[in-house]
C-alpha cells in the first residue's frame, strides 16, 4: 500500500468526523482495492456515521474487488439512506455478488437476509432465484413474506419465457421433501404460482386444494388458481363447486366462491346451487344467489323469486338482480306482477322485467294493457310502472291501445279520464303525433287557461300543441278550430299564447285568433283577438272575416255546429 493510501486510512480511524468524511471522498475517487482499505472503510459504513458513511459506501462501490461487497451486505440493513446505494452497488456486481448473498440470506441477522432477499430478486438470474427458493425453504414467516413480496414484483417484469423457468423451479421446490414438511415453506411457493400464473400450475394447486392438504395451503392453491382459471376444465369446477358446501368458511369456502364468482357454473353443480340458498353462511347464500342469475332453469327462476320475500335486505337485492340476467323468470314475475297491490313493490317488479321487455308474449302484453287502462281510469297509482314496462314490451300496441281508449273518452266527456290515458306515453316521448295531438285537446279542456305569461308556460297543453306545429300534412290549426269540443275561449287561449313567438309558431297563433275573430265579430272575445292581432302586428286581413281563405270558413262552420 503507498503511504498516501496509507495515510487516508489512518484518518478513516480518527474521532474528526470532517477529517474522515473528506478521507472516503477521497478514496471514492480512487477507487482501492486492498483489504486493509476495504476494512477501514468497512468500518466506517458500518458506523452509520453521515456524511463519512455516505462516503464510504461510494468508495466500496466504485471498488473493483468482490471483498467489497462483504463490506457493504451490512449497509442493507443500515440507515435508510444507506440501504437503496448499497443495494444498487451490490445489484450491479450481478453473479460476482451471488456468493456473499447467499451466505448472507441463509446466516445473517434478519434485516440483512432480507436486504440480501431484495439484491437476489433484482439480479434475478436463475442461481439468484434458486437462492431465494432455497431461503424460502427454511420456512422464516418474516423473511418468507418479504422474498415473496420483492419476487412478485420482478415477475410484472418478467417475460412469458422468464415466467416458465420460474414456475419450473417452484414445483421442483414444491416436490422437495423438506417443503413438504413445512406449511410456510408450501405456502410461500403456492403463493409464488399465484403470482407467476402459468397454465401448467393449474395440476400443482389442483392438487393442493384438495381436501386432504392443510387448511392453508388449501386456501393458498385456492387463490393462486384464479390466476389460471381460465384452464379449468368442467370437471375441475364441478369438483371446487363442491368445496363451497365445506365447513371451513375463510380457508376454503371463500376463496372456492371467489374463484368461481366470474366463472360459468358446471351442469354438474347447477342443481346444488337451490341446495345452497339454505346454507348457514351468509357469502355461499349471497353465491347461490348470484350465480342462479345465469341459470336458465324453472328451479332457479322459482328459488329467486322466493327470494323476494326474504327477510334480510340483501339477499333481496341479490335476488333482484339475478332475476334481471335470468330470462326463465319471467312467467313467475308476471304472475306476481299482477298479484301485486303494493305500488313500490309493483315498481320493483316492473325494474326486474325491464330487461326481459321483449321476451314478454304478446298475449300477456295484451293483458297488461287491459289492466293498465283500467288501472288509469281509477287513477291506480301502479298505472305509471305498467306504461313504463309495456311501452318497452310492446309500445306500438300500446300507443293504440291507449289512444282508442283515450278518444273514446274525450267524445263522452270524460276528459280527466282522458288526459291520464295519454299523459304517461306524452311525458315520455313515446306518443305518435295523434296521440299527442289528442292528449292536448284533453289537458286544454282542463286547463285553467290563465293568461299570465307564467301561467301560461307552465301549462303542459300548450308544450302539447307546440309539438305539433309545423310537422307536414298534420293541418294542426284546421283540427283544432273543427274539434267538436273546443269553444271560442279555448282557440284564443292558444291563439293569444303563440301568437307572441316566432316564425310558424306565430303565425299558428294568428290563424287561431283570425278565426276566433270569425266566429263571432262582434263578441268581446272577438275584440280582444282583434287587439292582440294588433299588438303583435299582424297584417290587417286577418281581422276581416271577409277576407278569410274558404278553407277557413268551412274550419268556422264545423265548428258552429
Amino acid at each position: 500500500m503507498d503511504p498516501t493510501t496509507q495515510a487516508l486510512c489512518d484518518m478513516l480511524g480518527r474521532g474528526d468526523p470532517e477529517l474522515r468524511a473528506a478521507a472516503a471522498r477521497v478514496l471514492a475517487e480512487l477507487a482501492p482495492g486492498e483489504r486493509p482499505v476495504l476494512d477501514a472503510l468497512g468500518t466506517v459504513l458500518a458506523s452509520g456515521a453521515a456524511p463519512a458513511a455516505r462516503y464510504a459506501l461510494q468508495a466500496l462501490a466504485a471498488s473493483t474487488s468482490p471483498e467489497a461487497i462483504e463490506r457493504l451486505l451490512p449497509a442493507l440493513a443500515g440507515p435508510t439512506d444507506l440501504r437503496q446505494p448499497a443495494a444498487d452497488a451490490i445489484a450491479r456486481l450481478g453473479s460476482a455478488a451471488l456468493p456473499y448473498l447467499k451466505t448472507a440470506i441463509l446466516h445473517a441477522e434478519l434485516p440483512v437476509r432480507t436486504g440480501a432477499a431484495t439484491v437476489l430478486a433484482r439480479i434475478g438470474s436463475k442461481a439468484a432465484h434458486e437462492a431465494l427458493l432455497r431461503a424460502l425453504a427454511a420456512g422464516d414467516l418474516a423473511l418468507s413474506k418479504h422474498v415473496c413480496v420483492e419476487l412478485e414484483r420482478a415477475i410484472l417484469a418478467m417475460d412469458a419465457k422468464g415466467r416458465e423457468a420460474l414456475a419450473s423451479m417452484v414445483h421442483k421446490y414444491l416436490e422437495h421433501k423438506r417443503v413438504a414438511a413445512c406449511e410456510t415453506a408450501a405456502a410461500s411457493g403456492l403463493i409464488l404460482l399465484g403470482f407467476l400464473k402459468v397454465p401448467k400450475s393449474r395440476a400443482t394447486l389442483l392438487a393442493f386444494a384438495r381436501p386432504k392438504q392443510p387448511p392453508e395451503l388449501r386456501h393458498r392453491a385456492l387463490v393462486a388458481l384464479r390466476g389460471v382459471a381460465s384452464e379449468l376444465t368442467q370437471a375441475d369446477l364441478a369438483a371446487l363447486a363442491r368445496y363451497i358446501e365445506e365447513d371451513d368458511l375463510a380457508n376454503v369456502v371463500v376463496p372456492a366462491i371467489e374463484l368461481l364468482r366470474p366463472l360459468p357454473v358446471p351442469a354438474a353443480a347447477a342443481g346444488r346451487l337451490v341446495a345452497l340458498v339454505a346454507s348457514p353462511h351468509q357469502a355461499v347464500r349471497d353465491f347461490a344467489i348470484y350465480k342462479m342469475g345465469r341459470l336458465d332453469t324453472p328451479e332457479a327462476a322459482k328459488t329467486l323469486v322466493e327470494q323476494l320475500d326474504a327477510p334480510q335486505p340483501g339477499l333481496r337485492d341479490l335476488a333482484l338482480a339475478s332475476l334481471q340476467r335470468n330470462p326463465a323468470a319471467v312467467p313467475l314475475l308476471l304472475k306476481r306482477l299482477r298479484a301485486e297491490a303494493d305500488p313500490a313493490r309493483f315498481w320493483t317488479l316492473v325494474r326486474v322485467l325491464e330487461p326481459h321487455a321483449a321476451a314478454i308474449p304478446a298475449a300477456q302484453a295484451s293483458a297488461l294493457t287491459r289492466t293498465l287502462i283500467e288501472q288509469t281510469e281509477k287513477g291506480d297509482k301502479r298505472a305509471d310502472a305498467l306504461c313504463y314496462l309495456l311501452r318497452r314490451a310492446a309500445p306500438e300496441p300500446l300507443g293504440g291501445a291507449l289512444l282508442k281508449r283515450a278518444v273514446a273518452l274525450k267524445e263522452k266527456g270524460a276528459f280527466a279520464d282522458a288526459d291520464r290515458m295519454l299523459t304517461a306515453l306524452v311525458r315520455n316521448g313515446a306518443a305518435s303525433a295523434e296521440a299527442t295531438y289528442q292528449s292536448a285537446v284533453a289537458a286544454l279542456k282542463l286547463s285553467p287557461k290563465g293568461i299570465s305569461r307564467h301561467e301560461r308556460h307552465a301549462d303542459p297543453c300548450l308544450d302539447r300543441i307546440g309539438l305539433l306545429i309545423g310537422q307536414p300534412d298534420f293541418g294542426l290549426a284546421k283540427r283544432l278550430c273543427a274539434e267538436k269540443c273546443l269553444g271560442p275561449g279555448e282557440l284564443f287561449y292558444v291563439g293569444f299564447h303563440f301568437a307572441e313567438q316566432l316564425g310558424e309558431r306565430r303565425e299558428f297563433g294568428g290563424l287561431l285568433l283570425s278565426h276566433v275573430v270569425g266566429l263571432g265579430p262582434r263578441t268581446a272575445l272577438a275584440a280582444s283577438a282583434r287587439n292582440k292581432l294588433r299588438l303583435e302586428a299582424f297584417p290587417p286581413q286577418l281581422w276581416d272575416s271577409a277576407k278569410l281563405s274558404a278553407g277557413e270558413k268551412t274550419a268556422r262552420t264545423r265548428s258552429r255546429r
